[in-house]
């Protein structure tokens, strides 16, 4: 029986709360719903960027221990993608369901084509499963990395400092042309990007001996670099996006300050020394997160637009709100037989 790693559990269920956080408080700073004071406008927009390392931080959890497996065979992919596919049209069909039975619309295929293209109208509630797509593609590669990762180190490298490379020109190019180069990229297939962030997962598990080391030696100094460059990406983002012409915080993942923050805030959870009371807290809220990643859309879209929010505190509210209903309604989700392979992969 493998060993709980605390920090990892720790860290997503930290990563979904910002992904919680990015999905409510975006509407309050730009758009229809935007607040009326530009403090509170600016307050909310720098708290969505800081929040903006949960998805890399999500693929680097993901990498961490499917990519240090000792052996990783086609039929456990095949496996843990007819898993994902479940979660995915299960939602689609039975939200397609309640549709018909409400409008008598059967919206099933446009939903499925809604959490790869956004932007279709009246589907986009289920926009931000393109995270599972993404997952079964990179599952496929898994296969290939895992592979090099324990044969040949110095190859798995190389590829690894090549798509970082390749972010960071994709970003910089980005601001050149004030419009993001990979807008015309639908998210599940950014996987220059996404492949980056799994492969540091898994080189962090690779080395992970070495870095609990260095850790416990310099864990002071590690913090408060850390902390630094985690502050700085936000401050740098937050004066530089309107240059490339858009608030998504998508459109920064290949910022090398996001990167390198994803990465030392990542392995900084995962080094960590937990008490008790933490670890307990954390074995129970950890089977939640995915139900919560899921479900939280569908919240928000029944709550923020028929509440009225005038200020940031609201919106702190709002989004409390939003969390617990979300964590009740998993909850009650898992309780159920047959719906609960719906929240759990």
């Amino acid at each position: 029986m493998h060993k709980r790693i605390y920090g990892i559990d720790i860290v997503k269920i930290v990563a979904c709360m910002q992904v919680v956080w990015l999905h409510t408080s975006m509407r309050y700073f730009t758009g229809n719903y935007q607040l009326s004071f530009s403090i509170d406008r600016e307050i909310l927009r720098i708290l969505y960027i800081m929040s903006g390392v949960a998805i890399p931080v999500f693929f680097m959890a993901n990498g961490y221990f499917i990519l240090n497996k000792k052996e990783l065979t086609a039929s456990y992919v095949w496996k843990k993608t007819c898993n994902i596919l479940v979660v995915i049209l299960g939602w689609l069909f039975m939200y397609s369901i309640l549709n018909y039975l409400k409008d008598r619309d059967f919206l099933f295929f446009k939903y499925a084509l809604g959490t790869v293209i956004p932007g279709i109208p009246n589907v986009s509630t289920f926009i931000h499963l393109w995270f599972f797509w993404t997952l079964i593609i990179l599952l496929w590669f898994a296969i290939y990395i895992n592979k090099i990762l324990h044969r040949n180190i110095k190859l798995y490298t190389e590829i690894s400092l090549l798509l970082f490379l390749i972010c960071i020109v994709v970003n910089v190019l980005g601001y050149i042309n004030g419009t993001p180069i990979d807008k015309h990229i639908y998210q599940p297939f950014r996987i220059y990007q996404w492949l980056m962030y799994y492969m540091l997962g898994g080189y962090v598990g690779y080395f992970k001996d070495r870095i609990y080391s260095y850790y416990r030696i310099h864990r002071n100094k590690f913090i408060l670099v850390t902390l630094v460059i985690y502050v700085a990406f936000g401050v740098v983002v937050f004066f530089t996006q309107t240059i490339m012409g858009t608030l998504f915080i998508e459109y920064s993942y290949g910022n090398i300050l996001c990167i390198v923050s994803s990465l030392l805030l990542y392995i900084l959870f995962l080094c960590h020394n937990y008490k008790s009371i933490t670890k307990n807290i954390s074995k129970k809220i950890i089977p939640l997160t995915m139900g919560i990643y899921i479900v939280h859309p569908i919240i928000i879209k029944h709550i923020v637009y028929v509440v009225t929010i005038k200020n940031i505190y609201q919106v702190l509210a709002i989004y409390i709100l939003i969390l617990f209903i979300s964590m009740c309604m998993t909850y009650i989700v898992r309780k159920i037989p047959v719906l609960n392979k719906l929240v759990e992969i």
